[in-house]
C-alpha cells in the first residue's frame, strides 16, 4: 500500500504448518514487521534466539534485525510492514525498545480483537467501489489506527517495565543500550563502567546479579553477532570484518571468533551459506 513515500503493506499467512511453510534463511529488510498471532503458533528465528508466537502473541522486528520464519502449526499469522519514514521518532524509539526485547509480547485480548477486526476491515475496505487512491487512503488510515494502537501498547508496557525496575536492571539496560552503540570501538568494560559513570567493580556486580554473566560477555556476544552477521549476509573479507569490528589484529580477531563461536570465520561462512 503506497501513500507517497509513505508504505504499508498487511499480510495474512493462513493456514500454515510446518510443511507448507515456505522457509527462508534469515535476512534483514529495512522497514519494520510487526507479527499478530491469530491462532496456532509460529517459530520465528529472530537474530540467532528461536521464538515462539502463540495465539494473542504480537513480536516487533525492527529494521536490520535478522530473523527468519522456521516452522509454524496450524497458524494464521497477520504480517504488518511498515517504512521508518511513516514513524516518529519517539514511535521509532518504542518500537526498536520492542524489538530489543527479542520475545514475543503478550496482547491484551481486546488488543487482539481490535486489531484483528481492523486488519480484517483494511482487507474489506479493498473491495469498496471507489477509485484505487481512495482505496488506498481508507486502507492507510486503517492500518495508521492499528498502528496508533499498537503504539500506545508499547509505550505502556515500556513504562510499566521501567517502573518496577531496580536499580542494577535499569544500568544494565542503559549498559547493553550503550554495547549496541559502542561495541566497535570500545570493548572494556571498565570504559562502559566510565561512561555509565559507576566503578567497573558496580557494574559487574549488577551485571551478574541481574543477568548471570559479567559485562565482557554480553561485549564479546555483541561482537559475535554483528561478525556472524558479516560472515553470512555481506561479500567483506575476514580482514574486513575484523577492522569494521575494531580489531586491527586479524588473526586476533580469527581466534577470539574460533574461541566464541567454536568455529573460525572461514567455517562458519561455508556452513552458513549451504
Amino acid at each position: 500500500m503506497n501513500g507517497g513515500n509513505l508504505v504499508l503493506t498487511l499480510e495474512q499467512l493462513c493456514n500454515q504448518n510446518s510443511t507448507s511453510l515456505r522457509r527462508k534463511r534469515l535476512h534483514q529488510d529495512d522497514y519494520y514487521l510487526f507479527f499478530l498471532q491469530e491462532s496456532g503458533s509460529l517459530q520465528i528465528a529472530l537474530g540467532f534466539q528461536v521464538l515462539e508466537l502463540k495465539q494473542g502473541d504480537m513480536l516487533c522486528v525492527s529494521p536490520g534485525q535478522l530473523h527468519a520464519a522456521l516452522s509454524a502449526t496450524d497458524s494464521v499469522t497477520w504480517v504488518l510492514s511498515v517504512v521508518p519514514a511513516l514513524l516518529s521518532i519517539n514511535d521509532q524509539a518504542v518500537f526498536r525498545w520492542a524489538s530489543d526485547q527479542y520475545e514475543p509480547l503478550p496482547l491484551p485480548a481486546l488488543y487482539v480483537e481490535l486489531l484483528i477486526q481492523g486488519y480484517r476491515w483494511t482487507n474489506e475496505l479493498a473491495r469498496v467501489n471507489v477509485t484505487q487512491e481512495i482505496s488506498q487512503q481508507l486502507r492507510a488510515t486503517a492500518l495508521q489506527a492499528c498502528l496508533r494502537l499498537l503504539t500506545v501498547h508499547y509505550e505502556q508496557r515500556k513504562a510499566h517495565v521501567k517502573k518496577v525496575q531496580t536499580r542494577p536492571e535499569l544500568l544494565i539496560h542503559s549498559f547493553q543500550g550503550l554495547v549496541a552503540q559502542s561495541f566497535r570501538t570500545v570493548k572494556s568494560p571498565a570504559a562502559y563502567a566510565s561512561l555509565l559513570h559507576v566503578s567497573a567493580s558496580y557494574l559487574n556486580e549488577a551485571c551478574v546479579q541481574v543477568t548471570g554473566h559479567p559485562p565482557g560477555y554480553w561485549i564479546q556476544q555483541q561482537i559475535l553477532e554483528e561478525a556472524k552477521r558479516s560472515l553470512g549476509y555481506s561479500e567483506l573479507s575476514v580482514k574486513e570484518i575484523a577492522y569494521a569490528l575494531g580489531y586491527t589484529d586479524v588473526a586476533y580477531f580469527s581466534r577470539v571468533f574460533t574461541r566464541l563461536a567454536g568455529v573460525s570465520p572461514s567455517l562458519f561462512r561455508q556452513t552458513s551459506r549451504k
